[in-house]
């Protein structure tokens, strides 16, 4: 894909790209993967409710600070190191910042002050996008939220509500593996991956779907009771070890 040049994104150029008449009228855009580097002109558009800029060269997000509307903002893979004039946007809910260079859980104390904010990515497993502070950040998860607690998803990860039970069953699951495989030398790396949860539908509740969640909270238990099981013997194991 040819990159636009950064003197295209002017006020016409807007225009043209979401087919309205002024800049105040753009609700949508998409504008990835074009080279862009300065918002000053994107953060006119004071209207905007949904704003795509990943796969570019932004390295600020204050000229944004005037979209009070946003609700959804897409900068994965840029060079954002600092965030500010974000906690300008009071009505952001999702906000990807994947594939940036946030270096510490300090650096998003800011956006504690946006209430409406839901979901958060700093990193993308499936296209390998991270952050540094996905990686320096002792137990990254439980720091994030806390620092953050309004959230109800990290990084694609149900944090509160219904479903977030089977995500913190899997991080137990990945913890138990991981002392295995420090306790006995493996050197491979292993992470449990929950199926597809929150699935939402306008249909009234009938009794096959109460049955169905009836069945799935069995599961659920036996999974638990599982992997109960499974630390006890990773325990087990390793006591055996240093003490034969």
């Amino acid at each position: 894909m040819t990159r636009a040049k950064k003197e295209e994104v002017s006020a016409h150029f807007l225009k043209l790209k979401s087919g309205e008449f002024d800049l105040e009228s753009i609700h949508h855009l998409d504008l990835s993967d074009m080279g862009i580097q300065d918002l000053s002109i994107v953060g006119n558009c004071a209207g905007m409710v949904y704003l795509n800029l990943s796969h570019n060269r932004i390295k600020s997000l204050k000229p944004l600070g005037d979209l009070k509307l946003l609700e959804r903002l897409d900068v994965s893979c840029n060079n954002i190191s600092a965030l500010d004039g974000i906690s300008d946007l009071e009505g952001l809910i999702s906000l990807n910042l994947a594939g940036n260079m946030i270096m510490s859980i300090e650096d998003l104390k800011c956006l504690s002050k946006l209430s409406k904010l839901r979901k958060l990515r700093l990193k993308d497993d499936v296209h390998n996008y991270s952050n540094p502070v996905c990686q320096s950040a002792s137990n990254y998860k439980k720091s994030v939220s806390e620092v953050l607690p309004q959230l109800t998803t990290l990084d694609g990860e149900i944090l509160q509500g219904k479903g977030s039970d089977v995500y913190k069953m899997c991080d137990e699951v990945d913890d138990a593996l991981k002392e295995c495989a420090v306790s006995f030398g493996d050197a491979f790396a292993y992470k449990s991956v929950p199926w597809q949860t929150g699935i939402k539908s306008d249909k009234a509740p009938n009794r096959s779907v109460e049955e169905a969640e009836l069945g799935f909270n069995e599961v659920l238990s036996l999974c638990k009771k599982a992997n109960d099981e499974a630390m006890k013997s990773v325990m087990d194991a390793d006591t055996s070890r240093w003490t034969s």
